[in-house]
């Protein structure tokens, strides 16, 4: 009977792995704030979404009222992503989309420079978007992928002086990023950024 029991169980085991969870995806900024309102956490099991290490502080979107504001989430829900056919396979992402008046907008970007420093100087450039690496995400979780000019788990500050506009991104891949990206990601950052949050937000305007 125990041995019985155990083959259930394995058997079960192994659905799970092999079917992996739902994928979910949230866009709505009020679902957000209200989901950090109440916990420490925000939606993503890989913690890219935390706004300890996504924002400058818990009540940023609160403490600068913005003209316009998005968020979109995305998590594959594939724990055990080994299982689960490459070509299926898409990264988790969070990002934030915020559009200031001029005096607020500089308060804002202030409090983000104050408050989220740059990790190892690692800076891109995108039209008038300026991107950096939020050094207390790596400083936490510090995982990296060597083979990469960018760790495969990260979160990134995103501003722009031109239109008012702040963003926050967060980013976890399992598998290699794709062929075109693992040697020379600075030079094919607008392909990367287009490629996995062109979706939610156009960075070349």
């Amino acid at each position: 009977m125990k041995k019985v029991i155990a083959i259930i169980l394995l058997l079960v085991t192994l659905s799970f792995l092999l079917t992996g969870c739902d994928e979910v995806e949230i866009n709505s900024l009020d679902k957000y704030k209200e989901r950090i309102a109440d916990h420490e956490f925000g939606f993503s099991d890989v913690e890219i979404d935390q706004p300890k290490y996504l924002l400058p502080s818990k009540t940023f979107l609160e403490d600068y009222p913005y003209l316009e504001g998005s968020f979109n989430f995305y998590d594959g829900g594939y724990g055990m992503y080994l299982f689960v056919p490459k070509d299926k396979y898409k990264p988790d992402r969070v990002l934030i989309v915020l559009k200031y008046d001029e005096n607020v907008y500089l308060q804002a970007k202030q409090c983000v420079l104050d408050n989220i420093p740059v990790y190892e100087n690692k800076c891109y450039t995108y039209g008038n978007y300026q991107f950096y690496v939020n050094k207390n995400f790596m400083d936490k979780f510090d995982y990296t992928a060597p083979a990469l000019p960018l760790p495969k788990w990260f979160t990134m500050v995103c501003y722009n002086n031109e239109n008012n506009t702040i963003c926050f991104l967060g980013f976890c891949v399992s598998y290699q990023l794709p062929e075109k990206y693992i040697n020379d990601l600075e030079n094919n950052w607008t392909s990367f950024i287009d490629e996995y949050y062109g979706e939610y937000y156009d960075f070349s305007k």
